[in-house]
């Protein structure tokens, strides 16, 4: 199921529980949602945060973070882009600036700009997982403090089994006492989902960089423990982390 949005968004602070399909422009503010986050208008200077894909056109100023691929259907600057999976520019589209980590790996057009802007892009590197473990200890410490709250609620009512409790206030006990089994369900859940996130940190060695157009001078690479700066114009290439580890293998994909 999708949340349809069919007006520009000023400075949102939205979260959905399915996903979002945003018809409008984004300006500011922050989006997240359980599903796939897709924007056909452009974004600039927002939050999106999606548990799923992320579909988008312009960007520029983004802060982009998502479980699943992230797709760029338009010319994006100065965003800083992380997830698990994959990055994939379409439709002759142009990265520059900032900062773009894909663990499985990236596959663009044209990366960086002829200005030789500072433009960083990483592979198999898992920079998304201590962000997410990040996450969940947000999502923990705001379950703990509801269920506090709601605890010292509960105090001054009473038992629900005392004759002297009204309907409505055994009611309300009753509701708060759900509320308290659901919430310690859900931190017993957000524990077991950091235990695994931090048994199962993800490297993924042969993950490559491929750009079908021109890679500019100005474009860091990193594949695993590899770095290499970019400093003449490259035309179809991939990068990728070599044998020995240490070194970014440049190779021709005509």
């Amino acid at each position: 199921a999708f949340a349809v949005v069919d007006e520009d968004m000023i400075a949102p602070q939205q979260e959905y529980r399915s996903g979002v399909i945003i018809k409008g422009n984004i300006r500011g503010g922050s989006i997240r949602a359980i599903g796939v986050i897709a924007v056909s208008g452009s974004v600039a200077g927002s939050r999106l945060r999606s548990e799923d894909d992320i579909h988008l056109q312009r960007v520029a100023r983004a802060d982009i973070m998502a479980d699943g691929n992230i797709y760029f259907n338009g010319t994006s600057m100065n965003c800083t882009a992380n997830t698990p999976k994959k990055i994939i520019v379409q439709d002759n589209a142009q990265i520059s600036g900032g900062e773009w980590i894909a663990t499985e790996g990236i596959i663009a057009i044209n990366i960086g700009s002829e200005n030789f802007l500072e433009t960083h892009l990483t592979v198999g590197q898992d920079r998304f997982t201590p962000l997410r473990i990040s996450e969940v200890d947000s999502d923990i410490h705001a379950c703990e403090d509801k269920f506090e709250k709601i605890g010292k609620a509960l105090r001054p009512l009473g038992s629900p089994s005392s004759d002297s409790i009204t309907p409505q206030k055994r009611a309300l006990i009753h509701t708060l006492n759900e509320q308290r089994r659901g919430l310690e369900q859900k931190i017993r859940e957000l524990h077991g989902l950091k235990r695994s996130l931090m048994l199962g940190t993800k490297t993924t060695a042969n993950s490559i960089i491929l750009a079908q157009g021109t890679v500019f001078p100005g474009v860091w690479i990193t594949a695993g423990e590899a770095t290499m700066l970019v400093e003449s114009p490259q035309e179809s290439v991939s990068f990728s982390c070599d044998l020995n580890g240490k070194t970014v293998r440049i190779q021709n994909i005509r």
